[in-house]
């Protein structure tokens, strides 16, 4: 049986090392930016609209993105969050992303 060479285990401890680092900078959510998407129909009727946390990528069909909250349009329009994110692709007939900013709920979850 032969053992790793120092330095093959060396490069494995830093690079599990690093993905630990990484993980815990994406869960900080002062650096991340958000965008609103919002969805309407073909009259400009607002179908829904999204709160994106992070980027938001353009896809054959949609927009895909992290959301964390979604405003449903009319005639009941409902609120509901994602205090983790989720993952959503976004298709409409009209789609609109501009900036925005971090949601208050999330500023109370921090506790800042």
């Amino acid at each position: 049986m032969k053992f790793l060479p120092p330095f093959l285990i060396a490069v494995l401890a830093s690079s599990l090392l690093s993905a630990c680092g990484t993980y815990s900078q994406r869960l900080s959510s002062q650096q991340l930016e958000y965008r609103q998407v919002r969805v309407t129909n073909l009259r400009g009727e607002l179908v829904a609209d999204w709160v994106a946390e992070g980027s938001v990528k353009r896809t054959d069909r949609g927009y895909r993105m992290r959301a964390v909250q979604r405003t449903s349009g009319p005639p009941l329009m409902t609120v509901t969050r994602y205090p983790y994110g989720r993952k959503v692709e976004v298709t409409g007939a009209n789609i609109v992303v501009t900036p925005a900013g971090k949601p208050y709920w999330l500023f109370a979850m921090d506790g800042r």
